[in-house]
């Protein structure tokens, strides 16, 4: 029996510049027929509430959901690179797992101890579901220790790890701790759909990184 399966294949490149130290990842995935060694989803028969027919129903865990997902490979890498640098841009495609997997990776490397890991999206919709999606994964009542913050809407708490926001919202917050203190790391997701706000986001970072060593910033696209 074969799987069909995507590897990602790693290739770093560094940037040198006056000010910061910057360290691109890019992530190309090649499709390949592979042996399938690993266990099969559990398997069983469901009757159709309608036509009453029989059908065979897959029910794969989100652990291994989790593993399925083409950024699973790539994960000891990553979390290689981001321990030996304070910025790094993460080059993917869409469905690789970047913007569910990250914060996770993050919080299970131990950054979650330091402070809280937030995840800026580009759209109030995204940070909602996703924030919901990651909590489910993590077997954790949504707005505990998995939450999102979007306009007129707090879904967060003082236990909250992992926190899903807009840009605005980090932006405003910015204001209240111009060092995010309350953050260890921050992943900015989605940068390439450029606005206002990631542009000063942008401005406001760089100038945290210089006053804080222990700060991660993470640069997805």
């Amino acid at each position: 029996m074969f799987l069909f399966e995507y590897t990602a294949v790693i290739k770093r490149k560094s940037l040198h510049t006056s000010q910061v130290h910057c360290y691109l990842v890019f992530m190309e995935y090649r499709l390949k027929v592979t042996p399938l060694l690993y266990p099969v989803p559990d398997t069983r028969y469901e009757v159709h509430p309608y036509s009453r027919r029989k059908r065979l129903t897959l029910f794969v865990s989100h652990s291994q959901q989790r593993e399925f997902l083409p950024v699973y490979g790539s994960k000891q890498d990553l979390m290689h690179v981001i321990r030996e640098n304070q910025i790094v841009v993460v080059v993917g495609e869409t469905g690789s797992g970047k913007t569910t997997q990250m914060t996770q990776y993050m919080h299970e490397e131990g950054y979650s101890t330091f402070g809280m890991i937030g995840c800026t999206q580009p759209r109030r919709v995204a940070a909602m579901s996703v924030a919901k999606r990651v909590s489910e994964e993590m077997n954790v009542e949504l707005g505990k220790d998995v939450g999102y913050a979007i306009r007129f809407e707090d879904c967060t708490s003082s236990d909250t790890i992992i926190k899903y926001m807009t840009d605005g919202v980090l932006l405003r917050e910015t204001l209240r701790e111009p060092d995010l203190d309350s953050y260890s790391c921050i992943i900015m997701d989605e940068a390439h759909e450029r606005s206002l706000h990631t542009d000063v986001l942008f401005g406001i970072l760089k100038k945290v990184i210089g006053r804080r060593r222990d700060f991660r910033l993470i640069v997805t696209r």
